[in-house]
């Protein structure tokens, strides 16, 4: 497989939820939950769970939101074990 087809195809893939995930950071939505509110009700939902954290002020740092594995999304240069 080429490496223009596997980012092409990432690029196609993966751009809603870029944007969405942009979007909703954007609007102070988080996606880490703190431990204290790890004791979830088996009827919370993931996006009422998101609305109180705001509400609480839990915002997602850079350091919580960007895993050091991270790093090669960055990169356009896909690792291969046939190379």
């Amino acid at each position: 497989m080429k490496r223009w087809a596997v980012y092409g195809g990432v690029v196609v893939g993966g751009s809603k939820a870029w944007k969405n995930n942009k979007s909703e950071r954007t609007s102070g939505l988080t996606r880490y939950v703190p431990t204290e509110y790890r004791d979830l009700q088996s009827f919370e939902s993931w996006a009422n769970l998101r609305v109180k954290l705001k509400a609480a002020g839990i915002i997602e740092t850079p350091e919580q939101g960007t895993p050091s594995y991270c790093k090669l999304g960055d990169s356009i240069d896909v690792p291969s074990a046939y190379e």
